[in-house]
C-alpha cells in the first residue's frame, strides 16, 4: 500500500478549542490584539495556548514560542492546568515541525499532570494526540495502543464528538495496514457522528479518509469526488493544512489515471503550500510523489534532485519508512539507468553518460539494501518484498544469479504470506459498496423525515392562526 496517500489522521489536536466564527490568521491576529491588555495571569495563559492552537497548521515555529510563553507564565504562578494545556500545545507544534520525539515527551508531561488532576477528558486528549505521533512514526501498535485508550475514555464520558475523532483515527491505522474492511467501518462511524454533530471539519477530514480507500480499491472516481468534497469544505474554512492534503491526494488519483501534467500541477501546488507551512513530513510526501512521476515520465535529472532531497529531508525527521522508501526509489532509479533499453532511450542523460552500467548497478545494490534494512525494522511487508523483487533484478543483470535466486526466493515468501491482502481488497470493494449503500439511504430517509416534519408545521401553523382569527372574531 502506499504511505504516499498522505492520510489526515483526525486526532484531538483539532479538538482543544472551540473558536465561534473566527478561524485562521483572523483568529491568531484577533488573539494578538487582546495579549497586550492582559496581565500575567490565567487568562494570558489561556490565550498564548490558544494562540499556540491556531498557529499549528500555519505557523508552527511562530505556535512552539507561543506554548512556551504560556507555559512559562503558568510555572511562575504555580498553574497546573496551564501547564498541562501549554504542554498539549507544545506537543503539537512539534508534531507539525516533525519533532516527533519532543513531542511524545510534551504530550507525556501532560499526561503526568493531568491524571495527578484526575482529568479524565483531557488525559485522553494526549493520548490521542501520542498515537498520531506514533502513526507518523509508522509505529501502529502504539498508535493503537493509545488511540484504544483515549477512546475507552472518551466513551465512559460519552464525548461523542471526540469519539467520532478517535474512531477515525484508529481507521487510519488500519487502511495504512490494508485492513479496509475494518478502516470502512470505523471510518462511516465516525462520519455519522460528525454529521450528526454538523462537524464540518471532522466531516471533512473522514470524506477524505473515505476517498484514500476508494482509491487503493481502485475506484477513482469516487476517490476524486471524496476529496473534491473534503478540498471545498477545508477552502471554507480556509484550512491550509487540510487543502494541502487533499490537493495532494486529487494528483495521486491523476497520477493513477496516467494524467500526468494534472497530476504534477496538484502535487506543486500541494508543495507549495506545505513548504509555506514548514510541515516536514508532508514536504517528504510531495517531493517524492514528483520525483516518482519525474522518473516515470523520463525526466531523471530532476527526479534524482527531489529524491535526494526526500532522502535528506526523511533523515532529518527521522522518518525510517519515508526514508526507507527514499533509499529504495534510489535504488530503483540507478537500476533503471543500468539498463541497455532505458540507456538507449536517453543516451544524452549526465548520469548515463558518466556512469556505467556496472557502476549504476552497484549503486543500486547499495541503496536497495540500505532501504530493505529499514523497512524490515519497521515491518513494512509491502515496501520489504518490493524492493527485494528490485534488487533480485539488480543481481540477475550482474548474472549473480546465486544471490538473485535466494533474494527473490525472500521476496516471494513475504509476497505469498500477504496475498490474503489481494483477496480481502475485493471484499473490502464489495463492503465498501455496500456501506455506502446503505448510508445514502439513511441520508435520503433523513431528507423525507426532515421534509414531512417540515410539511406538519407548516400545516401546524396555519391551523393555529386560524383558531387566533377565529377567537378575534369571536370576541
Amino acid at each position: 500500500m502506499k504511505r504516499f496517500l498522505m492520510i489526515l489522521v483526525i486526532s484531538v489536536l483539532l479538538a482543544n478549542y472551540c473558536f465561534a466564527q473566527k478561524q485562521g490568521q483572523e483568529l491568531i491576529d484577533s488573539l494578538l490584539v487582546e495579549l497586550p491588555s492582559i496581565a500575567d495571569d490565567t487568562n494570558k495563559i489561556n490565550v498564548y495556548s490558544k494562540l499556540a492552537f491556531a498557529s499549528y497548521s500555519i505557523n508552527p515555529a511562530k505556535g512552539l514560542k507561543y506554548g512556551e510563553e504560556g507555559l512559562s507564565i503558568a510555572k511562575n504562578i504555580d498553574w497546573d492546568q496551564g501547564k498541562a494545556n501549554c504542554l498539549l500545545q507544545i506537543g503539537t507544534n512539534h508534531c507539525a515541525l516533525s519533532n516527533y520525539e519532543e513531542a511524545i515527551n510534551s504530550y507525556q508531561e501532560a499526561i503526568e499532570i493531568w491524571q495527578d488532576m484526575d482529568n479524565k477528558k483531557e488525559t485522553a486528549l494526549a493520548y490521542a494526540n501520542m498515537g498520531y505521533v506514533y502513526d507518523i512514526k509508522s509505529d501502529f501498535n502504539n498508535a493503537l495502543k493509545y488511540y484504544f485508550k483515549a477512546l475507552k475514555i472518551y466513551e465512559a464520558l460519552n464525548e461523542q464528538s471526540l469519539v467520532a475523532r478517535t474512531l477515525n483515527s484508529i481507521g487510519v491505522i488500519y487502511d495504512l495496514q490494508a485492513e479496509y474492511f475494518k478502516a470502512m467501518d470505523y471510518y462511516y462511524k465516525a462520519l455519522k457522528i460528525f454529521e450528526n454533530k454538523e462537524n464540518k471539519s471532522g466531516a471533512a477530514q473522514v470524506v477524505g479518509n473515505i476517498g484514500i480507500v476508494y482509491q487503493i480499491l481502485e475506484q477513482y472516481d469516487k476517490a476524486l469526488s471524496s476529496y473534491q468534497k473534503a478540498y471545498n469544505i477545508y477552502e471554507e474554512l480556509d484550512d491550509e493544512y487540510g487543502i494541502a492534503i487533499n490537493l495532494g491526494n486529487i494528483g495521486l488519483v491523476y497520477r493513477e489515471q496516467k494524467k500526468n501534467e494534472k497530476s504534477l500541477d496538484y502535487y506543486l501546488r500541494a508543495l507549495k503550500i506545505n513548504e509555506k507551512l514548514n510541515i516536514k513530513n508532508l514536504i517528504v510526501d510531495n517531493i517524492t510523489n514528483i520525483g516518482s512521476l519525474y522518473r516515470l515520465t523520463g525526466r531523471y535529472e530532476e527526479a534524482l534532485e527531489y529524491y535526494n532531497k526526500s532522502l535528506e529531508i526523511s533523515k532529518e525527521i527521522d522518518d525510517k519508512y519515508c526514508t526507507g522508501r527514499s533509499y529504495g526509489n534510489l535504488g530503483v532509479y540507478y537500476l533503471e539507468l543500468a539498463k541497455d533499453s532505458v540507456r538507449k532511450l536517453y543516451p544524452n542523460n549526465l548520469i548515463v553518460k558518466e556512469n556505467s552500467p556496472t557502476v549504476l548497478l552497484e549503486l543500486a545494490i547499495s541503496y536497495l539494501t540500505k532501504s530493505i534494512s529499514y523497512v524490515e525494522d519497521i515491518s513494512a511487508d509491502n515496501e520489504v518484498q518490493e524492493f527485494q523483487k528490485h534488487l533480485s533484478e539488480v543481481y540477475a543483470l550482474q548474472e549473480n544469479y546465486k544471490s538473485a535466486y535466494y533474494t527473490y526466493k525472500s521476496h516471494t515468501i513475504i509476497k505469498d504470506s500477504i496475498f490474503s491482502m489481494d483477496i480481502q481488497k475485493g471484499i473490502a470493494n464489495l463492503e465498501a459498496e455496500r456501506k455506502n449503500e446503505i448510508y445514502l439511504k439513511e441520508i435520503e430517509i433523513l431528507k423525507q423525515e426532515v421534509k414531512s416534519n417540515t410539511n406538519f408545521s407548516y400545516f401546524l401553523s396555519i391551523l393555529l392562526g386560524l383558531v387566533v382569527i377565529f377567537l378575534v372574531f369571536r370576541t
